[in-house]
């Protein structure tokens, strides 16, 4: 409830467009926290793609 809350909040203060594209660092986000807490390795496809998510994010919100 609270994340759907700060997503409205951000909606209202900022471009849909910026805000909407930062729930693609859901996935690089979860990765980065599974590899911290569990100790999950990364294979070289799913760094690529987490660059990737990252550089769309980027080009998105920079404009």
């Amino acid at each position: 409830i609270g994340a759907i809350f700060l997503l409205f909040t951000l909606i209202r203060n900022s471009a849909a467009t910026s805000v909407t594209s930062l729930l693609y660092l859901t996935p690089p986000t979860t990765a980065v926290m599974a590899w911290l807490m569990f100790g999950e390795a990364f294979n070289l496809l799913g760094i690529i793609g987490m660059l990737v998510a990252i550089a769309g994010v980027v080009f998105v919100v920079k404009k």
